[in-house]
């Protein structure tokens, strides 16, 4: 009983000690918010901690396994060293499968493909690392149920042999790489941890004896890109990348994070171009067509963005930000208009109470003729909000306006048109100031105690 309960106390105190862990070693990486990431990276290992321990508890109550007071601690503490030394195993077996140039898959299988490498290599080893923990206690509990030395040995101490095994096989993997793509692994991994400033440092180093090494320059590129550091601007990263594509051409991803390059700049035709390239060199890629009618539609190249997210439907239909996209794009170009609709809708469906999309569905029943349903929508993104976009804003007026709820109209575009964010957004403000000035030609001016209606289409009005 005395060392159930110490063995309790330690189960519950660990994940004290893993936080404080955790910011200690973002502390030692010189991460920029080292507390709050510590927090972070420790949390994650705390769940995974507690996971372990409460699958083993669960793997224990029903198969009837052996159990000892400190094997839930055991299996909690196996997960997250075992789960820390498959993550170095998956960055060199990645290399080993897809080599350092990745060709042939978009930005989304890439990131898929690496989560699948990771649980390929951790699961399998874990579920064994559950069942050593088990085999440990019966071994300790029942010495004569293992006749064999051997055997006693390894089901004793399994729960190190695992990973340390992982880890040495991980180890030769990388040594007998080449020194540039060991120092890109290195790099990757501190990269990934979170240490922007520490890995931008690293790539420079290995830059220094490998200027030549597309991999290197590419991955530069994406962590200024994503970092977006004040000490790095955004022509360095498009310059890295730039550098990577001269290199290896016909690689997708290269294009994609050109394209994300050149769109930092806000070079919108070299960020168009670059997209079209990545979708012409892997076609199959849904993510790669919708990204490339988000860049249209950002750029105001309208038709060309249907074009794309008519593309990216064909592999994408239920993605609600890609409904979303599609139908708001359309809605600008007044084309299509009950299909923008029905796609608001869907996309809504699938993500409810969010602002981007609620705001997409009453713009659609608006240029549909449903002011009320639109007004209806409207009223439930100001419920618990107190703040919204501009363009938000703006086609909450024209609902409230097409409702004849609207009092003073002009006024209300006119303090829309004062907003420092709508004058700095010049597709906004052309809008309002169109609508305004439709509102203005129909709406009646009050001068005096008479009323005199505004000339419409060209016409004069006779009276002074």
């Amino acid at each position: 009983p005395v060392k159930s309960r110490r063995e309790r106390f330690l189960f519950f105190i660990t994940p004290i000690f893993l936080i404080l862990i955790g910011v200690a070693f973002s502390f030692e990486l010189g991460m920029a918010d080292p507390v709050d990431s510590g927090l972070v990276f420790a949390g994650s290992f705390v769940m995974l901690f507690l996971i372990a321990a409460c699958i083993f508890g669960l793997t224990v109550w029903l198969f009837k396994m052996p159990a000892l007071s400190e094997s839930y601690l055991l299996a909690g503490l196996f997960a997250i060293i075992q789960f820390v030394v498959s993550g170095f195993l998956s960055y060199v077996t990645e290399i080993l499968m897809l080599g350092d140039v990745v060709k042939n898959l978009g930005p989304l299988q890439y990131q898929q493909v690496r989560v699948e490498i990771l649980a390929a290599i951790f699961l399998p080893l874990f579920f064994a690392g559950l069942l050593a923990v088990s085999a440990r206690a019966r071994v300790v509990q029942f010495p004569d149920s293992v006749k064999n030395s051997i055997a006693r040995f390894l089901f004793k101490n399994a729960l190190i042999l695992i990973p340390v095994l992982t880890l040495l096989t991980g180890r030769i993997i990388f040594m007998f790489m080449p020194d540039a793509v060991q120092g890109l692994v290195k790099a990757r991994i501190v990269y990934d941890l979170g240490a922007t400033e520490k890995s931008l440092k690293m790539f420079n180093q290995q830059l220094e004896k490998h200027a030549e090494y597309a991999p290197l320059h590419f991955y530069m590129g994406v962590a200024i890109v994503e970092s977006q550091l004040p000490d790095y601007q955004a022509i360095e990263a498009r310059r890295h990348i730039e550098k990577a594509v001269a290199t290896n051409p016909g690689v997708p991803l290269y294009q994609f994070r050109l394209s994300m390059a050149f769109d930092l700049e806000g070079n919108g035709t070299e960020a168009i171009a670059a997209a079209s390239e990545a979708v012409r060199l892997l076609p199959a890629d849904g993510y790669l067509w919708q990204y490339l009618g988000d860049l249209n539609l950002k750029y105001l190249q309208y038709p060309e963005a249907v074009s794309a997210f008519k593309a990216a439907l064909k592999y994408n239909s239920d993605d609600p930000v890609l409904l979303n996209n599609f139908a708001y794009t359309l809605l600008e170009i007044n084309q299509e208009l009950p299909q923008a609709l029905e796609m608001a809708r869907m996309s809504v469906e699938k993500i409810p109470e969010m602002v981007f999309n609620l705001d997409t569905l009453a713009w659609a029943y608006y240029k549909n003729g449903k002011p009320g349903e639109a007004l209806e929508v409207m009223n439930s993104i100001f419920q618990g909000r107190s703040e919204v976009t501009p363009e938000v804003d703006f086609h909450y007026a024209m609902v409230l306006h097409a409702t004849g709820m609207l009092k003073n109209p002009l006024q209300a575009f006119d303090t829309m048109l004062a907003r420092p964010e709508v004058a700095a957004n010049h597709k906004l403000f052309e809008e309002i100031m169109v609508a305004r000035h439709q509102i203005e030609l129909s709406h009646p001016v009050q001068i005096g105690s008479e009323t005199l209606e505004l000339p419409v289409n060209g016409e004069k009005n006779n009276e002074e």
